[in-house]
């Protein structure tokens, strides 16, 4: 089972991720940022896809994705200039089996805390901040079609529902 964490930069994806790895004993998949050069979004996604047609009905423990590039890439390249994501490829990754979270940030309008990581480069760091609104606008669109659930880190009791919600929905 994939477990796929995602939302904006700021929304507690990384205090959820932690917790859960702790409490469940999943291995965290770190996102490796934005593309490093032209097509290497598409790279990822075949590696991933490459890896779940390997595990299909393997029952080993949970896999939790810190952000999938079917889910961040198209939002963000709209924003930083970097390469689209083939729809097609995207598809194929979400009719795999997976639990898909979004985190919703407290406030849409303004980026409260971002976590800088050593991949984030200039034009992406320019992008989460000239565009924070635009970016958590279309997380909720995303959430809407696909998110199983929604995880709202301000609220006190939400992390551990969340997590609780997540180990039921990966059948573990």
């Amino acid at each position: 089972m994939q477990i796929i964490i995602e939302g904006p930069d700021g929304s507690g994806k990384t205090t959820l991720i932690n917790k859960l790895a702790q409490v469940a004993g999943w291995k965290i998949i770190p996102g490796n940022g934005p593309e490093k050069y032209p097509g290497e979004m598409m790279e990822r996604i075949q590696e991933y896809l490459k890896w779940a047609r390997y595990n299909q009905g393997y029952s080993g423990s949970a896999k939790i994705y810190d952000r999938h590039p079917c889910v961040s890439h198209p939002i963000y390249s709209r924003f930083n200039g970097t390469s689209v994501v083939c729809q097609q490829a995207a598809d194929k990754v979400y009719e795999l089996k997976h639990v898909a979270v979004y985190c919703r940030p407290p406030d849409s309008t303004r980026l409260i805390h971002p976590q800088e990581k050593e991949h984030d480069v200039g034009l992406h760091l320019a992008a989460i901040t000239n565009h924070h609104a635009d970016i958590c606008s279309m997380y909720e669109e995303w959430a809407l079609k696909r998110a199983h659930l929604i995880h709202r880190y301000w609220d006190k009791d939400s992390t551990s529902r969340t997590i609780s919600a997540i180990i039921a929905l990966a059948g573990e």
